[in-house]
Formats: C-alpha cells, sequence, structure tokens
C-alpha cells in the first residue's frame, strides 16, 4: 500500500539531479504553491465577475463551484460577494497535492 508524503511526513526535502529543490514543511510547501482556487458550495446558483468560475455542479440541491481567485483577491472579499446572493454552505481553500508540487518544481 503506498501512503502520500502528507500522511507520512512533517518535513521532505526534494532532490533533483544531486540538488535540493524543496524542502520544508509539507503545510508551508503547500501554502507557498497555492493555486488560488477555492470549493464553495451554496444553496442558489451565483453570478459574479470577480473571479473566473471553473466549473458548476449541482448535488443534492446545493450548488458546487470550483473557482479561480486573483491573487489580489482575499478569500474574505470573495465570501463577502458570495453572501450578498446566497448562503454560503462551505468555503475551502483547494491546495494542491505533493505530486502535483514535485512534479511542477522538477519541471523547472
Amino acid at each position: 500500500m503506498q501512503e502520500s508524503v502528507e500522511a507520512l511526513c512533517e518535513n521532505i526535502s526534494l532532490v533533483n539531479n544531486s540538488k535540493i529543490v524543496l524542502q520544508g514543511s509539507v503545510a508551508e510547501i503547500k501554502q507557498n504553491y497555492d493555486l488560488q482556487q477555492v470549493i464553495v458550495k451554496t444553496k442558489n446558483e451565483i453570478h459574479f465577475e470577480l473571479a473566473t468560475i471553473i466549473s458548476k455542479e449541482k448535488k443534492n440541491n446545493l450548488f458546487e463551484y470550483v473557482i479561480q481567485k486573483t491573487e489580489e483577491q482575499s478569500n474574505n472579499h470573495l465570501i463577502a460577494e458570495i453572501t450578498k446572493q446566497t448562503e454560503l454552505v462551505s468555503f475551502d481553500v483547494l491546495l494542491p497535492t505533493m505530486n502535483d508540487i514535485f512534479i511542477n518544481t522538477v519541471k523547472k
């Protein structure tokens, strides 16, 4: 059974071509590679132009969105805009997996 880095390690080092290319705590590394994406669940549909809606799906009488923010947008501002239109059920920051981070780091 293959375990994930997130489950097994608190701190990691990524070595590529005999050089350390990434080092630190898993939490810090994931924060540094923020995708600027959030998953939002609402009671009703939302319409706005301050961010890009990547996907929208209706599940169990809720609308689920994956939203691409800009780096300048705060989560608080996005939440305020959504709650002007409908009830916000959940708001989760989408962080990359360590595997995604490893692949993108080694590609550079």
